[in-house]
């Protein structure tokens, strides 16, 4: 395939690119010639030629490639992360599918062309891209990247929730944990791409406090600035910029968004091995203590969530206690947040069961260190990412 010098091909995944002659870029990260970009399912890539360009493109089942005039990037984006690439840190505020990652993947790469660095932080756990859903993150980027996901964090919180609303308090002090950490570290020119959710009055409280602990030097709005938003930046003598979503921002259904999850899920599951761990070298919590207060002790959380597993499938035939066997054979657990001696997180796994007897646990992983802390969390799977089933609250108190 050709294209001419400045013009765009707009892919939507999943794709492979291979760039075989000339200069392209995709928002700003430069593409090296003969080697191969995995584009991603459910996600929209900008390729711009920056010199005539001869390339080769692979599409898959729903992808597509659109050729069109000019720059794929709007120039007051553009503008807008020149300007701000030497700020302390920026804040990222839209709706759903507003243009938020690519936004953030535009100034990650011209603070790196700039500057040399940034960090970038992603504080959505439904969306996230740096870290399993259900996580917060943040990385220290030093190079160019055509997709954020392609970056290893290097900080990672398990919120235990895709969303923020059951868990909204929790989440604000996780965050202000996590930002606290990255400045304790020395780290600046952060980059904080915020969750989507910003419609109605809880929202727009929520995202106040979330500024608060944030505390941007400058907030970037897209499509719209909620006006007690407005009001709170006002208030905290905070610099903002108000730019229109992008004309061709993908608008994603929910279930592409679950399976954009599963994806990410099966990302960080890969080689996933079954590991048996006495229960007595951990220390072995839920994220629902940590999240609600909840009192119950994890042994019988798991169990609890196992029953409404099994009630939830119709399979009430099967006894509770015996689930271990169906699960270890179908290679499902209940998404854990595992760390290492040193407390730090290491990944995550899939707890499958929980022997008494033998006094153990059983968990599908790839982390392989030695662990201190097993963190259970409220959501089943199996080692492919599929979502099986989320815990209801009601079952735990």
């Amino acid at each position: 395939m050709f294209l001419k010098k400045g013009t765009s091909a707009i892919i939507d995944g999943p794709a492979s690119l291979r760039i075989m002659s000339g200069e392209a870029t995709i928002l700003e990260c430069p593409l090296r010639v003969r080697r191969s970009y995995l584009l991603r399912p459910w996600r929209r890539y900008p390729l711009y030629a920056e010199t005539d360009v001869e390339y080769e493109l692979t599409l898959g089942e729903g992808a597509s490639h659109n050729v069109v005039e000019g720059s794929p990037i709007d120039q007051s984006w553009l503008e807008a992360a020149k300007k701000l690439c030497g700020d302390e840190s920026v804040a990222l505020i839209g709706g759903v599918d507003s243009g938020k990652t690519t936004l953030a993947t535009l100034m990650s790469n011209v603070s790196v062309r700039e500057s040399g660095r940034c960090v970038v932080v992603d504080l959505d756990p439904g969306q996230s891209y740096l870290s399993p859903p259900t996580t917060i993150g943040a990385a220290e980027i030093t190079r160019p990247f055509h997709d954020l996901a392609q970056a290893e964090a290097s900080y990672v919180t398990p919120i235990g929730s895709t969303s923020p609303t059951p868990v909204l308090d929790y989440q604000l002090r996780m965050s202000s944990e996590l930002m606290k950490a990255l400045r304790d570290a020395g780290l600046s020119h952060l980059i904080v791409d915020c969750d989507g959710w910003i419609e109605g009055e809880a929202a727009e409280n929520y995202k106040a406090r979330l500024l608060d602990i944030i505390q941007p030097s400058h907030v970037v709005f897209l499509e719209k600035a909620p006006e007690t938003l407005l009001e709170r930046v006002n208030e905290m003598g905070i610099a903002y910029t108000l730019l229109r979503s992008s004309e061709r921002a993908l608008r994603r259904s929910m279930d592409a968004r679950k399976k954009l999850r599963e994806m990410a899920y099966r990302r960080f599951l890969r080689n996933a091995t079954l590991r048996t761990i006495p229960i007595n070298w951990v220390e072995l919590s839920t994220i629902n203590s940590r999240a609600l207060g909840d009192k119950q002790s994890p042994v019988e959380f798991f169990r609890r969530s196992v029953k409404q597993y099994v009630e939830a499938n119709s399979q009430a035939e099967l006894d509770v206690d015996k689930m271990g066997d169906f699960f270890l054979k179908g290679r499902i657990g209940l998404l854990t947040y595992l760390f290492d001696v040193n407390s730090k997180y290491a990944g995550i796994g899939l707890l499958a069961e929980i022997d008494l007897k033998r006094n153990v646990m059983r968990l599908f992983t790839p982390v392989t260190v030695q662990l201190k802390q097993v963190v259970l969390g409220n959501i089943f799977l199996n080692v492919f990412g599929d979502e099986l089933f989320t815990v209801k609250s009601e079952a735990l108190v």
